[in-house]
């Protein structure tokens, strides 16, 4: 690049006339040569001659922005990615040197914004940092970074800042064998997820033995992590439960649901020993089911029992229906207890009578039912809101941590049991359930709920009042209730009109029976017998197959065999059966015996061969041989042979030495 002197006039201290520039350059022996298709004496200068600072303040003052082509702003989208990428994997010490470069730069870019000339900005501000404490600026410093970043927008001037020394990583790596790095995959990519410095001993070992080059310690740490993803570690040494559960779950929201429109439900173990028994049995951990408001995230009922069983789910149930009304879907797991009579459509056990279908409890409600995933044996629980709340802080602060209960609690796991762990006592249970229904309280009511409606400002309390009152809740009457939340089951009546009911279980092998006398006489051999679990020595209503109601029977307890006041009561009882029936036959009317003869069929007195002829009689035709013995001619008689067997030829062969003897 060439210039003429007229165009660096007066630029970083240069004269301001031809003259003393010419005069300049002969002095300082600039490069030149005459210019082409001038007339006269007319020179052209060497750019790379001139003085440092009179080629950047050149350059500052005739460098005009060009517009970009699609090309370029392309290209310099993706030198920014790239520049920030290099500042992302920076070390902080790097950073700390980019960022002094950058505020003396930008105190460089302030003062040429303020036609200061560049060799005096650059002075003005090397003197202002060597007055500070920290490190220095020199000149050259200053004048290299300029010029790297001032064609660039300053958004870049950072990561265009940083150190870019560049070094051969070809040796940064300790090397392995391939040999010995496959034998230590195998050692340690394993499910029973061995250490792994019991692994690179192992390898060490084998090392010596065959000869092979590893790294140290810490050197094959950092190639497991450099070259296995943590996604190959998790299913490697933890399997596919462990690898999902790293995987990005799916969130959800809740925004557009209404109140009580979905109700997740889940069984939750205390870590509390309860005398739940009244018969002095050793205490138990009781297990309790609640139902929880997806949207709002309170908890709507509950029931307490000594396990997780359809009876509870269904008491649960009722609670929940009772007070706020029947929600549209319920969300549980796939569990035996949640999946039972009591819950949905099923077929009597047995082999006998599949066919018959009783109609479980909530398709008689219009609940539809959403099963949770089961996912290689495990459920998911992810999938239930309801698990957020049996996490430690949640609801077992409340009720398992309560003052009250302190002694009887067993600790969250075998490991972390408290000092005072003992199994041999357990917690008054009126105590244990005043305390559990007093806990769910305090956590429906507390303020500042961390979910999408709580904005961590209100409880679930809160939001369930605002949102109850904006919806249209369905509530069944008293008789429905009475009908809908009763169990149904299948069984065959007998003759005597009587019954068993297994009840969805069995206690020591036992059955409860009942009696109808409307039963009575085999005339419904199947029928479906609707109870209530919790009063199963109550009455019980039968239905036949179709659904229509029959009648209701009646509980009966055993009697000891040779109890003589059992005898008594059966004799009554059959006595009074018999008088009963008596009585019913006798207000059954008659017709007398005059009625009798009256209206019954009248016979005309004709005997059988005059009342039909037939058309023609015809002889026995003659036939050989008679039914008559026939006489045996004794001449030409000859017996039949028969077949001798092993004890006739026995018998011959000993007639035959009786013979021999005598002779």
């Amino acid at each position: 690049m060439w210039v003429e002197l007229k165009n660096i006039l007066g630029i970083s201290g240069l004269p301001t006339t031809v003259q003393g520039v010419t005069k300049k350059a002969k002095a300082e022996n600039w490069e030149r040569r005459r210019k082409a298709g001038a007339k006269g004496n007319v020179f052209e200068y060497a750019f790379t001659s001139l003085p440092q600072e009179v080629q950047a303040e050149y350059l500052l003052k005739n460098s005009k922005p060009s517009k970009q082509s699609a090309v370029e702003k392309q290209a310099e989208k993706q030198m920014t990615e790239s520049a920030w990428n290099v500042l992302a994997s920076a070390t902080n010490e790097q950073e700390r040197r980019a960022e002094h470069r950058f505020a003396a730069v930008i105190k460089l870019k302030k003062l040429l914004d303020l036609r200061y000339k560049l060799m005096e900005a650059i002075d003005l501000v090397v003197e202002s940092f060597n007055g500070q404490e920290g490190e220095t600026v020199s000149r050259g410093s200053l004048k290299r970074w300029w010029y790297k970043v001032k064609n660039h927008p300053q958004s870049n001037w950072l990561p265009l800042l940083l150190d870019r020394i560049e070094r051969d990583s070809t040796n940064r790596y300790a090397e392995i064998d391939d040999t010995a790095w496959k034998y230590f995959l195998k050692l340690y990519l394993r499910k029973s997820q061995p250490q792994f410095n019991a692994c690179y001993y192992h390898l060490s070992l084998a090392a010596e033995e065959n000869g092979w080059a590893i790294p140290s310690l810490s050197g094959l740490k950092r190639k497991v992590k450099r070259e296995i993803s943590a996604a190959e570690l998790a299913l490697a040494r933890g399997g596919e439960h462990t690898l999902r559960e790293i995987i990005k779950p799916q969130k959800r929201t809740v925004a557009h649901l209404d109140a009580l429109e979905i109700v997740n439900g889940d069984g939750y173990q205390h870590n509390v020993f309860v005398d739940w028994y009244e018969d002095g049995s050793r205490p138990i951990r009781p297990k309790t089911w609640f139902w929880q408001d997806v949207r709002t995230r309170r908890i709507l009922a509950w029931c307490v029992d000594d396990s997780e069983n359809g009876d509870q789910i269904r008491q649960a149930t009722l609670r929940l229906i009772k007070q706020y009304g029947i929600p549209k879907t319920i969300l549980m797991d796939n569990t035996r207890a949640a999946s039972d009579l009591q819950t949905s459509t099923q077929t009597k056990r047995g082999k006998r009578n599949k066919e018959i279908l009783v109609e479980g409890l909530l398709e008689r409600l219009g609940i539809k039912v959403i099963r949770t995933l089961v996912f290689k044996g495990r459920g998911n629980g992810r999938a239930k809101p309801i698990e957020r709340a049996f996490r430690r802080d949640a609801l077992p602060s409340y009720i398992d941590l309560d003052p009250r209960l302190e002694g009887y609690f067993t600790g969250f796991d075998v490991v972390n049991r408290p000092e005072d762990y003992q199994y041999k006592k357990g917690v008054n249970k009126a105590l244990f359930l005043q305390v559990v229904e007093e806990g769910v309280r305090l956590w429906n009511s507390k303020k500042g709920r961390q979910t999408e409606l709580g904005e961590g400002i209100y409880s679930a309390d809160e939001l369930w009042i605002r949102d109850y009152a904006k919806i249209d809740a369905i509530k069944p009457s008293e008789e429905q209730l009475r009908q809908l939340m009763m169990l149904g089951e299948s069984t065959k009546v007998d003759k005597h009109g009587c019954f068993k009911l297994k009840a969805g279980y069995r206690i020591n092998g036992q059955q409860n029976r009942y009696y109808s006398p409307a039963l009575q006489g085999g005339e419904y051999s199947q029928v479906v017998v609707r109870f209530d679990p919790d009063n199963l020595h109550g009455t019980v209503h039968v239905y036949d197959l179709n659904g229509v109601y029959l009648c209701d029977a009646q509980c009966e307890e055993a009697v000891a065999f040779d109890s003589m006041e059992g005898a008594r009561q059966q004799r009554r009882f059959d006595t009074q059966e018999s008088k009963l029936a008596k009585k019913l036959l006798d207000t059954q009317e008659k017709a007398s015996a005059a009625e009798y003869e009256q209206y019954r069929k009248k016979f005309i007195d004709t005997p059988d061969a005059d009342l039909a002829k037939p058309r023609q009689i015809k002889p026995l035709p003659a036939f050989d041989g008679s039914a008559a013995l026939k006489v045996v001619d004794d001449e030409h008689y000859q017996p039949k042979p028969t077949k001798k067997t092993d004890l006739n030829k026995g018998l011959d062969i000993y007639a035959q030495l009786l013979r021999e003897q005598e002779n």
